[in-house]
């Protein structure tokens, strides 16, 4: 799936993928996770962690919404939102 520009992102889309320093035009779930990871450290601040971890989930819900009713996004993540597998 090819990403719009940094300009033809909605503006909360833009600004998320700021503070996560994620390049827009390669916008994935995978890309996504692995810049909220590496900014999460232990000596985070909650008001950090909850910062990042909104941007990160405003991104991804982004990204499902923009490749259709067809597609699996089971692959990116593969539990539920409680912590259980999948199956």
């Amino acid at each position: 799936m090819d990403m719009p520009s940094a300009k033809q992102l909605p503006p909360m889309i833009r600004k998320s993928c700021f503070l996560l320093g994620v390049n827009p035009k390669e916008l994935t779930v995978v890309s996504v996770n692995e810049a909220w990871k590496k900014l999460i450290g232990e000596d985070s601040g909650e008001e950090v962690v909850a910062i990042l971890t909104g941007a990160k989930n405003s991104v991804i819900e982004w990204i499902k919404g923009q490749q259709g009713p067809g597609s699996n996004h089971n692959d990116d993540n593969p539990r539920q939102p409680s912590g259980a597998p999948r199956y």
